[in-house]
């Protein structure tokens, strides 16, 4: 004959519930991962940090670049700056951010991700290679083009204007010089670029 079971105490039954519980979140979380759940998936943010130089003046600046993928970015040099989010696009000045419009108008902020767009320039002919380096550790290949990645549309360079530009395999900006109208006017280098968790607005509510 069989032996009869207790029946669990109150402190037990609580125990086994939590148990049952922890299991089936663990189990939706993989659910989640494997079904490509967006909200599942990890946030991936990077902080780049750039040495600008003025060519013309001498004078030096830090520019920083936040990425908050995959909507958030933000540009920003000392008070002034611009940033686009999921809700709109901004502007800062004096310290303080402005909302320009209340949806994004399709641009990609500051998260340009160069490598499809170079390839599509480089085979219509409008950016060309021109070798490779290396900053802030990362290998990137040089491109020449009219105006800098980040300012215009793809234009060819030409001795008089031109953008030597310096971009790895993930896509991001390390490096560039700009030159028009045959005067050099900016240098600008990539001294850090770090995994980090991105407040696009720094945690303000513009007006």
């Amino acid at each position: 004959m069989g032996r009869s079971v207790a029946p669990l105490s109150r402190r037990g039954q609580v125990l086994v519930l939590a148990l049952v519980l922890c299991v089936a979140g663990g189990l939706a979380a993989i659910w989640s991962r494997t079904n490509g759940d967006p909200a599942a998936e990890p946030r991936t943010g990077l902080l780049l940090s750039y040495d600008v130089e003025d060519l013309s003046t001498g004078t030096r600046t830090v520019e920083t670049v936040g990425l908050d993928r995959p909507l958030g970015s933000n540009r920003i040099s000392g008070e002034v700056g611009s940033a686009t989010t999921a809700d709109g696009v901004y502007d800062r000045a004096g310290g303080s951010w402005r909302q320009l419009a209340v949806v994004p108008p399709g641009e990609p902020g500051q998260d340009q991700r160069l490598t499809a767009p170079l390839a599509w320039a480089s085979r219509n002919g409008v950016a060309a290679p021109d070798g490779t380096g290396s900053f802030a550790g990362r290998s990137c290949s040089w491109w020449l083009t009219r105006e800098p990645l980040d300012a215009g549309p793809f234009a060819a360079a030409t001795t008089a204007d031109r953008a030597r530009t310096c971009v790895d395999e993930d896509g991001l900006l390390l490096a560039d010089t700009w030159r028009a109208g045959g005067r050099d006017l900016r240098r600008r280098t990539a001294t850090r670029v770090s995994s980090a968790r991105v407040a696009v607005l720094g945690g303000a509510t513009p007006a």
